[in-house]
């Protein structure tokens, strides 16, 4: 990662986020009022420029040297990719207004960005733009899950030597039965989740989707990921199995 704010051709590594959130939509990017224009109207393929005008309410990681955005052609919404510098100059309309103050997640910074005849290149097809960026958007929320699930596998380790090694009433917590149950469905649950793992080991990190396997796959581990929603009031709970 080299956070200096320089253009692209100067830097060790180069960082790309998304924007595509507006006030009057959230997730329905749909409703988005972003428009652009092409510079050149007998120019209009993928790589050729744009110019955006319009507002992101919600736009993550705003470091990144350069925004997948979504905004309206005159063939229906599309995806940019907007580039912080351009030719050895800031892209002047790409302007970042504010830090937003979140309730969580405050180590990866969201702001709002207003673009103002900022220029971009189109990516892929005039209407298709959200199944362009959908490519990447599967591939970081599969990495988000990725994360959630290292983070319980954590949680579950730490809990597991506690109850492993703190003595009570004649015998440590695990082996007491009101106690080794719940941390029982646990381990279990989190030998399911190694199944998020795999994707990683395929190369889902380092070379891309392979779209006639992966691409499908992304959609679905991300949503199971999120399935298993244990009741304190029940111990026999069972965990949701991801599918292979």
């Amino acid at each position: 990662y080299d956070p200096r704010n320089l253009p692209i051709e100067a830097k060790s590594g180069v960082t790309l986020g998304m924007s595509m959130t507006e006030k009057q939509g959230g997730s329905d990017v749909r409703t988005n009022s972003t428009v652009a224009a092409a510079l050149d109207p007998s120019r209009r393929e993928s790589g050729d420029l744009f110019a955006l005008t319009g507002h992101k309410w919600f736009t993550s990681a705003p470091m990144s040297d350069g925004f997948f955005t979504l905004a309206y052609t005159d063939h229906g919404l599309t995806c940019f990719l907007v580039p912080r510098w351009l030719d050895g100059e800031r892209n002047a309309g790409l302007q970042f207004l504010r830090l937003k103050e979140k309730l969580g997640d405050k180590s990866n910074a969201s702001s709002e960005v207003e673009y103002r005849a900022a220029k971009g290149w189109l990516v892929g097809e005039e209407g298709k733009g959200i199944r362009t960026i959908l490519e990447m958007v599967h591939h970081t929320r599969l990495d988000c899950a990725i994360g959630s699930a290292g983070g319980m596998r954590r949680a579950l380790s730490v809990a597991l030597n506690h109850t492993a090694t703190r003595r009570a009433f004649g015998a440590t917590l695990l082996e007491q039965v009101t106690k080794r149950s719940p941390l029982s469905l646990r381990v279990v649950f989190e030998r399911d989740l190694e199944h998020l793992e795999h994707l990683e080991h395929l190369g889902t990190t380092d070379h891309g989707f392979s779209l006639s396997v992966h691409c499908c796959r992304a959609p679905l581990y991300t949503l199971l990921s999120s399935s298993f929603k244990p009741n304190p009031g029940n111990a026999h709970n069972r965990p949701v199995t991801l599918l292979e």
